[in-house]
């Protein structure tokens, strides 16, 4: 097994890598003391060199697919090969826009009613469900990031 990370390379990444190979070390020195003689192989940690910022400049960032979500007003980096790999959440069409054509500071993203954690809901189904950061219409459903009526995963 085998773990890839991609981030925005900044000092972050770094110390979340740093973290992640330590808890991996700690769950196979737990697993090996549970059954000795086996040996089980330690997954391998690969970063992206540079971060993915770095590498969205190169001039033919082929393997790259889709926007990269980054967590400012800007939602999605600049940088992108304009395919949608996101789809809504609840018709399943493509759907990549979290704030559905408004400016972030309008507040208008589609959010799960109770953990508040942005979730892709297209501009058709936007209409028929009421998310967090609204005033709950009792005729609409409420919507969670397991779907429409479901549950908060979280």
């Amino acid at each position: 097994d085998h773990i890839f990370m991609y981030c925005t390379g900044g000092v972050r990444c770094e110390r979340a890598s740093v973290f992640l190979q330590a808890m991996l070390e700690n769950q196979c020195s737990e697993e090996d003391s549970d059954s000795p003689g086996k040996t089980k192989k330690k997954p391998q940690i690969y970063q992206l060199h540079g971060g993915i910022q770095r590498y969205l400049e190169q001039e033919n960032p082929s393997l790259y697919k889709g926007k990269n979500f980054v967590f400012d007003p800007r939602r999605t980096d600049p940088k992108h090969d304009n395919s949608t790999v996101g789809t809504c959440l609840l018709c399943h069409q493509p759907h990549d826009d979290y704030d559905n054509g408004h400016a972030p500071a309008t507040n208008k993203e589609a959010r799960c009613w109770n953990c508040r954690i942005l979730i892709l809901v297209c501009d058709d189904c936007r209409q028929t469900v009421a998310c967090s950061n609204e005033v709950h219409d009792e005729a609409l459903p409420r919507m969670y990031c397991g779907g429409k009526e479901e549950r908060c995963l979280h």
